[in-house]
Formats: C-alpha cells, sequence, structure tokens
C-alpha cells in the first residue's frame, strides 16, 4: 500500500534509470519497482514518466497508464504527459484532453503547463480552445510570465487570430525580438504587406535588434522589389547583411545573390561576411557557377581576401555537387596560417559515395 521507501533504494532506482538508455532496460527496472512495492513513490514515478513520455526510446502509454495508477501525480508529471502529447505529430488533441482531466481533478497548471497547451492548440488548429486557454492563464494571474506571453502570441500567430494577437501584442510591457517576429510573421503569412512593413519599421524604431528571421518574414512579404526596396530604405549595411545570410542559411541562394545586387545598387559596399552569406547558399542550394563568381568577385572586384570560412562554403559547394576533384584543389588552395584545416576538410570529402553526382 505504498510503504515508504528507504532512501538508499530510491537513490539506487534512481541512478539506475538516469543511465538507463534502452526500452528494454526501463521495462526492467520498472517492473522491479512494481514488485517491490515502490510504484508511489513519486520520485521514481517521475522519472518514470519522463522517460516513458519523452525520451526516443519510451512508450506514450506506459506513461499515461502510470499517471493514471498514482494516488498523488505532480504538477511536473501531467506536465510530462501533455508536453509529449503537444509534440506527437498525430495526437495533439490528446495534450488538451490531458490538460481538461488535469483542471478537474484540482491540479493547479503552472506556466509550462499553458505553454505545452498552447502548443498542441496550435498544432490542432483549435482556435476557441487558445481562447479559452488564453482566459485560464489571465484568471490563474500568469499573463504578465514571458514565456507564457510569448506562448500565448506563437499560438495565436499559428492559427491566424491576427486580431487577437495584436490586441495581446500592444498590451505587453515589453516585447523582445522573438515577439516582434511572430508578429511580423503572422502578418506575413496572411499576406498583409502594408501591416508587415508598417510592423517592422515600429520594431526598428522601438530599438529592438533585428536578426534573420526578422528580414525573411519582410522578404517574404514582399512580392516584388519594390516593396522590398520600400522595406529596407534609409537602412544601414549591418540590415542588408543580416538578410542575406539568413536566406543563405536557410538554402535559398538565389534569393541571397538578388538581395545581394540590391544592396550594391543601394549604394552599400559588401564585406566578408556579405560573401559568406551568399557563397552559404549557393553551397545549399547548388549553384556552382554562381559561387565561383561570387567567390572570384571578393579579391577581383572588392579586394577581400577570403578566410577559412568562405574556402569552407567553397569546398561544400563542389563536394555537394559530385565535383571532388575541384573540392580537393580548392582545400589545398587555403592560405598558409589562415587557421584552416585542409586535411580536415580532404578527409570529409573521403567520405562521400563514389559516383556521387550533383542533385
Amino acid at each position: 500500500m505504498g510503504a515508504a521507501v528507504p532512501l538508499h533504494r530510491i537513490n539506487t532506482i534512481l541512478s539506475l534509470l538516469r543511465r538507463c538508455t534502452t526500452f528494454q532496460t526501463l521495462q526492467k527496472i520498472h517492473a522491479q519497482v512494481f514488485l517491490n512495492g515502490y510504484q508511489q513513490n513519486i520520485s521514481i514515478a517521475t522519472m518514470l514518466v519522463n522517460l516513458y513520455a519523452l525520451s526516443v526510446f519510451g512508450n506514450l502509454q506506459l506513461a499515461c497508464l502510470i499517471l493514471q495508477q498514482l494516488r498523488k501525480p505532480s504538477v511536473h508529471i501531467w506536465n510530462s504527459i501533455i508536453r509529449a502529447f503537444s509534440q506527437s505529430p498525430t495526437l495533439p488533441l490528446e495534450a488538451v484532453f490531458n490538460y481538461k482531466r488535469m483542471v478537474e481533478a484540482s491540479f493547479s497548471p503552472d506556466k509550462y503547463t499553458f505553454s505545452f497547451v498552447l502548443k498542441a492548440c496550435t498544432r490542432a488548429g483549435l482556435v476557441q480552445k487558445c481562447k479559452e486557454v488564453h482566459a485560464s492563464i489571465m484568471k490563474r494571474g500568469f499573463s504578465p510570465d514571458v514565456i507564457v506571453q510569448t506562448n500565448i502570441l506563437r499560438a495565436y500567430a499559428g492559427n491566424s487570430l491576427i486580431q487577437c494577437y495584436r490586441q495581446l501584442f500592444d498590451e505587453m510591457p515589453r516585447r523582445d525580438v522573438v515577439c516582434w517576429n511572430a508578429m511580423l510573421a503572422c502578418y506575413s503569412q496572411a499576406g498583409l504587406l502594408e501591416e508587415t512593413l508598417q510592423t517592422y519599421a515600429e520594431m526598428l524604431d522601438s530599438g529592438v535588434d533585428i536578426d534573420e528571421f526578422t528580414l525573411v518574414s519582410l522578404l517574404s512579404s514582399c512580392a516584388h522589389v519594390g516593396a522590398l526596396e520600400l522595406g529596407l530604405q534609409h537602412r544601414d549595411a549591418y540590415t542588408w547583411n543580416t538578410l542575406i545570410v539568413g536566406l543563405g542559411t536557410h538554402g535559398c541562394g538565389d534569393k541571397a545573390i538578388a538581395v545581394f545586387q540590391q544592396m550594391r545598387a543601394a549604394g552599400f559596399r559588401p564585406n566578408s561576411i556579405t560573401f559568406l552569406g551568399v557563397l552559404c547558399g549557393c553551397s545549399h542550394q547548388g549553384l556552382v557557377k554562381e559561387g565561383e563568381e561570387y567567390f572570384m568577385r571578393m579579391s577581383s572586384e572588392f579586394c577581400l581576401q577570403p578566410d577559412i570560412k568562405h574556402y569552407g562554403c567553397m569546398v561544400d559547394l563542389h563536394g555537394r555537387a559530385g565535383e571532388l576533384q575541384k573540392a580537393f584543389e580548392m582545400a589545398q588552395e587555403i592560405p598558409a596560417g589562415a587557421g584552416a584545416d585542409a586535411d580536415a576538410m580532404i578527409c570529409g570529402l573521403c567520405l562521400v559515395p563514389a559516383g556521387f553526382t550533383k542533385i
């Protein structure tokens, strides 16, 4: 009947669970817990639920079974179950159902509970439930919490509740770059170009530092070059570089090149970071000729010396295209003392299967 477990036994079992790496081992430990009557110990039960619900070798059904058998489950255990279902590709509704059961069982949700259930509402497209959860958050006094606020915004943005999002956004006393980016993405995904550009201008005026996600959302909403120029007018080289690097790291080489050309037309001079973004995009998108052209322009047109990162992009560019000989040659061209490990690059290329061809 749930007799007290000796402390040394608890520590031994917890230690075994921490080292557990397979489902079979987990089942064996769980069986011993059950046979010895330790299943009501909250520390052991919490660890079991976490492993069953959240580990790659777990079993969510068994995690739910442990929850059902506990006479006094903790909020942490409820959160683990709700979190697991919110991350499930097919069962986000179960997160909402378990949240309801938790509240009906007189447990008080915390900021993590609300964050997980909001994520589930977003994935399941439960518009009305998002509003209901928001009302509960306000009633329970969690509205000022930054984590909760951000997740409410994401839920509204994910369900295209633009007006609800904007109202909450305007009421926030502090707005970080994540909140601004979510607002931009909300307008951008809805095709509201004017609102996107206006919000971007407000963001800049507020003094919040932009990042690549800010500018990728901006670019996505600009259907033509004129709109892009409007969105970027009177901005500095940092803004252009952030956008180019953001596009490059997201594999949009052609768009990175297009923005590079607009940057030049606006009278800004590229630097080594600009070219790094372009070359990274060319590598990911397989734009071999374009990558070679811009690599050459660095030194011939702008007198910029490529460093190890630029050479690395070129090695990767040729390697991805199956041009292993060119990749070898490029690795060997890295200047001495550049901090490069050409041998490591070549070893990496040796892992490419024979007969690899351009995709």
